[in-house]
């Protein structure tokens, strides 16, 4: 369902976006449940016994580069907000924002404004949806999720936030993960567009894809943890980030 309602290669107005999120978020959860003024209570519940979300950083940066004649310079300020809904039989709604905007030290490429002087800083300023998501976790060592949400698998060498830079990498995907064999975790996430760190000003700010992750790792081994991932990416007009990457992973320490 969510594959059909979030078709790929198109770009859905945020408008239209969480109205169809929300339209399923209701339409699964009143499908859990018995008529009656309990179930009412309760979804009022979930909403109040949500938590809000804050997430400020101040974050300097300066740039050396070779065949630039001036340094790059910036001081930015990011604040994420938003709100999670306590559990409502097994789902749970997300939602954030996020804002970035330079304090003044602005001598830097943020790869929107213009200033191709200076080397790049790719903390443009920005103002956007980050995270809009459903998730339902109901069933025994499943997990179900479907919006726009954070991935970071394993290292994030292959898929990741970019944590480190001000705007988020976000994936509007569908997720299925279940540790039904223990010790075994399995995660396999279709993702049909990418948000980039370029911000909401950028003309390669989104890219549409047609990607299939699988990640299944094992941490039952005397030495730590085996992980093995087949990522086969396909990204609309782009050749060159499309690719088909299989690895195995080995992770622990001794004493």
């Amino acid at each position: 369902m969510a594959l059909n309602t979030f078709p790929s290669g198109k770009h859905l107005s945020i408008t239209k976006f969480i109205s169809r999120l929300l339209f399923v978020f209701f339409g699964m959860a009143l499908s859990f449940s018995a008529p009656g003024n309990a179930d009412e209570e309760n979804l009022q519940d979930a909403f109040k016994n949500g938590k809000f979300i804050l997430d400020t950083r101040v974050r300097y940066e300066n740039v050396k580069a070779a065949n630039f004649i001036n340094n790059a310079e910036g001081l930015t300020f990011r604040a994420r907000f938003g709100f999670e809904t306590a559990p409502y039989k097994g789902f749970v709604l997300l939602a954030e924002g996020d804002f970035t905007r330079d304090l003044g030290v602005n001598d830097f490429n943020s790869t929107v404004n213009g200033k191709t002087q200076f080397p790049v800083i790719a903390d443009p300023d920005s103002a956007r949806l980050n995270r809009f998501s459903i998730t339902y976790s109901g069933l025994d060592k499943f997990t179900f999720g479907v919006g726009r949400q954070r991935l970071v698998l394993d290292n994030a060498r292959f898929v990741g936030n970019v944590g480190f830079r001000q705007n988020e990498q976000t994936f509007d995907s569908a997720l299925f993960q279940t540790n039904l064999i223990d010790e075994v975790t399995f995660t396999y996430v279709y993702v049909w567009q990418v948000n980039r760190i370029f911000g909401s000003q950028s003309p390669v700010g989104k890219l549409d894809t047609k990607t299939h992750l699988f990640n299944v790792s094992y941490g039952g081994l005397p030495v730590g943890k085996i992980t093995g991932y087949a990522y086969f990416m396909n990204v609309d007009g782009a050749a060159a980030a499309s690719n088909q990457t299989v690895g195995i992973r080995l992770t622990g320490e001794q004493e």
